[in-house]
């Protein structure tokens, strides 16, 4: 038996659910709203569907066991944080000369990496944005006393070490001299934005609105960051040859006669058009204000093509004038002088 092609199956798919939608239209009495092109008609099936989120649970059940090898208090970001955080409460001078702010970084990446090999705030599912995750808020509070007791052993209590690490009141002063106080920022530069630019590449879909107003809104975070610049270029060059691809491969207007029009080329060609309005719905989300995508030239370029297609596209016919309307009441012709 001759296997299907994926892009037959994914057709055959597309309009058994597009059936289905204008059945259960025409069951409740109610016309739906719909343009060709404009809708998820070509999302995944059902099939592959269940076999995306198998695929998924084995890879969250062999993530589980990466560090199930190593001991209690190396095995989570909780767990290291904590550990240097009592070396720099008790000896904040060797803290210092050991260059741990430095090595800190590098040694968390691992961990912040762990937690995130399945998160994909491009999708359509619920993603767990990375400020709520364990290891963004642990990195947060790192150094403070309450985190710093909670690893804490012997006869010293989680008071006197939080004591020993932070005063009461904390100032200005003290947060700028913090050696630690780029830890966050370069988590996020060196750890979160390669990963969503890895996304970029493999995984994002152009076409998808809500998936854009997710990068922009991430991207725009990222851009108050003060070391981001570098991964958020590296994150546009990525971004623009997808783009680019989807205005290449979604949209095509040609011009056709009104005879075509009125064929099946005309379905073609109107699906063609709504597919180009859903990627300029989608793209608009990546446009400035600020201009950190550079983005802006690919959406102008899809304007163009959109307009140019819809000012060649075939019109009505056009109508008749009608002739005047002659009433049943005879002119009289006034007399010669």
């Amino acid at each position: 038996m001759r296997r299907e092609d994926p892009p037959c199956s994914r057709a055959r798919g597309a309009a058994a659910r597009r059936l289905v939608r204008e059945a259960a239209a025409a069951a409740a009495g109610a016309a739906l709203p719909h343009r060709d092109g404009d809708s998820d008609d070509d999302d995944l099936p059902p099939t592959l569907l269940h076999q995306h989120n198998h695929e998924r649970e084995s890879i969250r059940v062999g993530a589980a066991g990466v560090f199930a090898d190593a001991l209690s208090a190396w095995r989570s970001v909780r767990g290291v944080c904590a550990r240097l955080a009592r070396w720099r409460a008790r000896a904040p001078d060797l803290y210092t000369d050991a260059y741990v702010a430095d090595c800190l970084p590098k040694l968390l990446a691992p961990y912040v990496r762990h937690q995130l090999i399945l998160w994909n705030p491009l999708a359509d599912e619920d993603n767990e944005d990375y400020e709520k995750m364990d290891w963004y808020k642990c990195v947060m509070m790192y150094g403070v006393g309450q985190q710093a007791g909670e690893g804490s052993s012997g006869s010293e209590s989680g008071s006197e070490v939080e004591a020993e690490t932070f005063p009461t009141k904390v100032t200005e002063d003290s947060v700028r001299a913090d050696p630690d106080l780029m830890l966050v920022p370069t988590l996020v530069s060196r750890v979160v934005l390669p990963k969503l630019t890895e996304l970029v590449s493999v995984a994002w879909d152009p076409v998808c609105v809500r998936a854009c107003v997710r990068l922009r809104q991430l991207v725009l975070r990222a851009g108050r960051l003060p070391a981001a610049a570098p991964a958020l270029r590296r994150l546009a060059k990525a971004l623009r040859p997808r783009l680019a691809n989807a205005l290449a491969a979604d949209v095509f207007l040609p011009a056709l006669t009104p005879q075509i029009m009125e064929g099946p080329g005309g379905a073609f060609w109107r699906r063609c058009l709504g597919s180009g309005v859903r990627l300029l719905r989608a793209s608009l989300a990546l446009t400035g204000p600020p201009d950190l995508l550079n983005a802006d030239p690919l959406v102008l370029s899809l304007i163009e093509t959109l307009c140019c297609g819809a000012g060649a596209a075939a019109g009505p016919a056009p109508r008749r004038p009608r002739a005047p309307r002659r009433t049943g009441r005879a002119r009289t012709v006034p007399p010669a002088d």
